[in-house]
C-alpha cells in the first residue's frame, strides 16, 4: 500500500513527484543522482507506485539525504 504522506513531491514536472516521469501512457520512475547515473528504477501504472519505488530506492541507496 502506497503511503502517500511520504512520498517526495515536486512542483518540477507533471506527475508532481520527485523522480517521476510519464511514460506512453505509464509512469517511469528513475533516480538521476550523480551516484546513480540515471538508474531507472521501473516503470508503473499510476505516479503513485513510481514514486513509492522512487522513494523506497532513495531511503536504501541515499540515507540521510
Amino acid at each position: 500500500e502506497v503511503q502517500h504522506h511520504l512520498l517526495i513531491r515536486s512542483d518540477k514536472n507533471k506527475t508532481g513527484y520527485k523522480g517521476v516521469a510519464p511514460n506512453h501512457g505509464r509512469y517511469r520512475a528513475e533516480c538521476i543522482t550523480s551516484t546513480c547515473h540515471h538508474n531507472n528504477l521501473g516503470t508503473f501504472d499510476t505516479p503513485e507506485d513510481a514514486a513509492q519505488a522512487y522513494l523506497q530506492h532513495h531511503q536504501e541507496k541515499h540515507p540521510g539525504k
